[in-house]
């Protein structure tokens, strides 16, 4: 015998050796409590649950057992029959999991029958955890119908479970799947349903291992209990006590349709792709480094009976974001707000922890392709008969983009940065759309419009310190925070930097940038502001003789008066600019391309306006 059938007969025997060990390490008991202990729970070894039986049976097979759970009823209520599984034991405490059988129809009176044509699960089970490390569950071709049947019902063309990723000591990222495709819901709500795709992926990388399978049981379990909210109250705080790295759901839709059951083509939401994701940085018990959610929408659109008009959009991104979240107190600013009007005193300094001492928080959105199309209504006349869905108007935009962030709440070194972009405006009248109407939707609809602003020093130590061992007794009312706001704008002077703005129409084109201050306390001034800002404009002819058509003759008065201080472009013939001043809000002037203009202080003229009405109300 040569040394390498040797070496090949060592390596079976061992193998066979290691496998006999492996079956004879557990025996038919322990198979058995394993398999019991592992049915009470939502998400148990038959991952449908829970799973109650009259007995469980476990017998050898090849290199493992088959156990089989007779007269099976989910919750102890509904009916399955008898289902099997094999298990094959890779130590004292995790099995590989195969085969499971069950019956390919099942019905459950008064509450739903279901069928399908096969089912496929393979996975690595800890008896200990309760808990697959991988997972593959798949469903084929399942059909549920509700109720009594009249109720409609549901057909799913593959529905998945994956646990693509086991955490370890070394690696404790954890990623758990679910997939649905070829949905289909008729009958069984206002609107018929259909989805081509439905993906959820659940990651997430701790300091110590994610069990993510065990998590979504226990959320699965405690929902259901009566007392579940203080349930999930006690399990979020367990799984805040880790510090995760990332966690990040992802949730997309693929070829969506949800149309009136009634009028399909009157009332629908349509989209090739619909996408939400979540995902959590440096996530620790009290705090959050940052937060972000995403959702992505493609190629839509949407009509509405009661709007009577259709919406449509090629692309759009919405996002929500933060960072430095002190995530702890701003649910604590949650509880105290949703206890409030309970005779309850709500401190104002808890609000403020939670809901204006954050690093970063901001929203935006940006898509191309946006249009509204709206529908009116012709009545039947002697000589023609009622027209439905006749198009009064259409309009939309080429591209959009909208931001808005606060920033720095944390360091006083607060900041609100917002931001508007729309370009490529259209407005086509259709057949109803009044004519005298025209010359309004050409003077002010934006063929494109760019705003850019940011407001500094908002002074929110100051803020605090005034609400210190303030409480508001009723919000409905509060009457307590008066004084603290009228002292925080009589203190505050607000930075305001105003980037280059753009308003253009069909009859011109305004722009204009700027820095100035703010004073609230000077709000019922004229211009409650001192600073600089430089205006660019054409055609304002055009718009003097839009004002003289519709008779405002005050309008064409003011815009003559400024087109007479303002300084002619040499490059561009009709381009005016005009630059803006008030030096001192001490001092009731404005200085325009160079000539002060002197204006009465609304406060200071405050008796002699309402003398005259006082007296005569008397």
């Amino acid at each position: 015998m040569t040394l390498d059938r040797l070496r090949f007969f060592a390596a079976l025997l061992l193998t066979l050796l290691v496998a006999t060990g492996r079956l004879a390490a557990q025996t038919v008991d322990e198979v058995k409590l394993d398999v019991l202990s592992a049915l009470s729970t939502p998400l148990p070894i038959t991952v449908i649950g829970p799973i109650m039986t009259r007995d469980v049976s476990v017998t050898p097979e090849d290199d493992g057992f088959r156990a089989t759970l007779d007269d099976a009823t989910l919750m102890g209520i509904f009916p399955f029959g008898d289902i099997s599984l094999k298990l094959v034991p890779l130590d004292d405490d995790t099995y590989r999991i195969s085969d499971l059988s069950l019956p390919l129809s099942l019905d459950f009176p008064g509450f739903a029958a279901l069928s399908y044509t096969s089912m496929d699960l393979e996975g690595t089970w800890s008896a200990t955890r309760r808990s697959y490390s991988d997972l593959r569950f798949a469903i084929q071709d399942l059909n549920v119908v509700p109720g009594t049947g009249d109720e409609g019902s549901l057909q799913i063309g593959t529905l998945s479970f994956d646990v693509l990723k086991e955490p370890d000591e070394t690696d404790t990222e954890s990623r758990f799947e679910i997939t649905a495709r070829d949905v289909s819901a008729r009958g069984m709500m206002p609107d018929d349903l259909s989805v081509g795709e439905i993906q959820a992926l659940l990651s997430a990388n701790g300091e110590k291992p994610v069990d993510l399978y065990s998590v979504i049981r226990e959320l699965i379990m405690v929902s259901g209990m009566r007392n579940g909210g203080s349930e999930l109250e006690a399990l979020g705080r367990s799984l805040l006590g880790n510090t995760y790295g990332v966690v990040a759901l992802e949730l997309a839709a693929r070829d969506l349709d949800m149309a009136d059951r009634d009028a399909p083509e009157d009332a629908y939401f349509r989209a090739d792709t619909l996408e939400i994701g979540t995902r959590l940085t440096d996530v620790e018990p009290r705090r959050w480094g940052g937060a972000d959610i995403t959702m992505r929408l493609k190629s839509v659109s949407q009509a509405d009976r009661l709007q009577d008009g259709v919406f449509s959009v090629e692309d759009a991104v919405i996002r929500v974001g933060g960072g430095e979240l002190p995530v702890a107190d701003m649910f604590e600013a949650l509880q105290t707000l949703a206890n409030a009007g309970r005779g309850r005193p709500v401190e104002v300094s808890t609000l403020l922890d939670g809901f204006a001492a954050f690093g970063r928080l901001g929203l935006s959105t940006e898509g191309q392709g946006v249009s509204v199309e709206v529908f009116d209504y012709i009545p039947a006349t002697d000589d023609q008969p009622a027209k439905d869905d006749v198009t009064l108007f259409k309009t939309g935009f080429d591209r959009w983009a909208l931001a808005m962030d606060l920033t720095g709440l944390n360091e006083n070194q607060g900041k609100v940065t917002f931001g508007a972009d729309l370009e490529g405006g259209t407005f086509t009248p259709g057949e109803t759309f009044r004519e005298r109407d025209l010359p309004h939707v050409n003077a002010w609809f934006p063929r494109e419009l760019r705003l850019q602003s940011q407001t500094s020093n908002l002074n929110e130590a100051f803020l605090k310190k005034l609400f210190t061992d303030v409480y508001v007794r009723d919000l409905d009312e509060p009457v307590e925070l008066l004084l603290p706001l009228a002292l925080y704008a009589s203190a505050s002077v607000f930075e305001v930097s105003v980037g280059e703005n753009v308003y253009e129409t069909a009859l011109f084109h305004l722009s204009n940038n700027g820095n100035y201050r703010f004073y609230p306390a000077k709000l019922f001034s004229v211009i409650p502001y001192e600073g600089q800002m430089h205006v660019t404009m054409r055609g304002i002819d055009k718009l003097n003789g839009y004002f003289a058509q519709v008779r405002l003759p005050e309008a064409v008065s003011v815009l003559t008066v400024l087109r007479n201080l303002a300084r002619e472009s040499e490059t561009a013939a009709g381009t005016y600019q005009w630059d803006f001043a008030r030096p001192d809000i001490e001092r009731s002037e404005v200085v325009i391309n160079g000539t002060t203009l002197r204006f009465p202080d609304v406060l200071d003229n405050l008796p002699i306006l309402i003398g005259p009405l006082l007296a005569g109300a008397f």
